[in-house]
């Protein structure tokens, strides 16, 4: 297995060949999010897989919660 870091709007790899494309807390910070789907889905070969892990709505609630309380402020 080779690992690549690459910039998601414009993958170094040709059309149709990968069989799996991994990401992890990576896609939030993308400038152009359907460039970067579209990059994804033009890798991948027809059945291939995206995986990627990203922030919810309940991420980090604890920190802000105790930002509300000490600032007085809604975050």
């Amino acid at each position: 297995m080779e690992l690549v870091c690459a910039d998601a709007a414009a993958l170094p790899f040709a059309d149709a060949s990968v069989d799996l494309v991994f990401s992890n807390l990576m896609l939030q910070w993308c400038d152009d999010l359907p460039r970067g789907f579209a990059e994804i889905r033009r890798v991948l070969r027809p059945g291939g897989l995206l995986l990627f892990s990203s922030f919810g709505s309940a991420t980090l609630q604890e920190l802000r919660a105790a930002m509300v309380r000490t600032s007085g402020q809604q975050l």
